[in-house]
């Protein structure tokens, strides 16, 4: 627990030292290049938080569990991979016929 909580304190270090920068930001193009470093941050806070967690998974002897949270991050990285759920039908399945 001691790692997650020191991953959510360097994230949150940087996002301060970024809302500090963007107080003083001069103009759109500056305020939006800080925001979306906000939003970086964030992320990648989210991302070591996960990472953790599959470690502690693996260590626990809890592999199923831990290769789902990568596939989390994986989603989270390219969110174009990410896999629609079995139950939703497509143009093609013969689920959606028009019948």
């Amino acid at each position: 627990m001691a790692a997650i909580y020191g991953a959510i304190a360097a994230g949150q270090v940087r996002v301060d030292e970024l809302e500090s920068r963007l107080a003083g930001a001069n103009g759109d193009e500056a305020t939006l290049e800080l925001l979306r470093a906000i939003e970086q941050a964030k992320q990648e806070t989210e991302i070591e938080i996960l990472r953790i967690q599959a470690e502690h998974a693996r260590l626990a002897g809890r592999e199923a569990q831990a290769q789902e949270i990568e596939t989390a991050i994986g989603q989270i990285l390219d969110p174009a991979t990410t896999v629609p759920p079995a139950s939703e039908t497509r143009p093609d399945s013969p689920a959606n016929d028009g019948h």
